[in-house]
């Protein structure tokens, strides 16, 4: 997908106010770290939301997103070697994606690995980060998995 400029949306105002600048001190405020984290971490429901509601600077980053989740997950599949293979996303933007962002995700995996599966995350993000710092230290991450899953399961219950 090539970046395409869009005309200011109603997006942009919103974004800006969510955050508590200006549009001529955006650049500066975040280049300074000047805009409270929160507000940062806080803006990716804003971005959906106006997505839904179909404004064009939200679909082009939403589907931007989309592509390179895909983009990720097609270079993992890869590894696992298997056509085949089920692909789980997770983190803190993707996990408060609306439920119309799924299929956009799937339809995009979809076109680089047509046998791949898109699966919603069985483990809250803190965990999966937890797989993968242990992966890196050289534990199976398939062990890993199983046991936190089963620890999780046990937690809500």
């Amino acid at each position: 997908m090539q970046l395409r400029m869009v005309a200011p949306t109603p997006l942009r105002e919103k974004a800006l106010a969510h955050l508590g600048i200006g549009a001529e001190e955006y650049c500066q405020a975040f280049f300074r770290r000047r805009v409270p984290r929160d507000r940062v971490l806080t803006t990716p429901p804003l971005i959906y939301q106006a997505w839904l509601g179909g404004d064009a600077a939200a679909a082009q980053l939403v589907e931007r997103a989309a592509d390179d989740y895909a983009l990720a997950a097609k270079a993992m599949v890869a590894h696992t070697g298997s056509a085949g293979a089920e692909a789980t996303f997770g983190g803190g933007v993707i996990a408060c994606a609306p439920p119309e962002f799924w299929p956009l995700l799937a339809e995009r995996l979809h076109r680089r690995r047509p046998a791949a599966v898109v699966k919603p995350p069985e483990l809250p993000a803190e965990l999966g980060a937890a797989i993968m710092a242990g992966h890196q230290l050289g534990l199976d991450p398939a062990t890993l998995f199983r046991r936190l899953r089963e620890a999780n399961g046990d937690a809500k219950r």
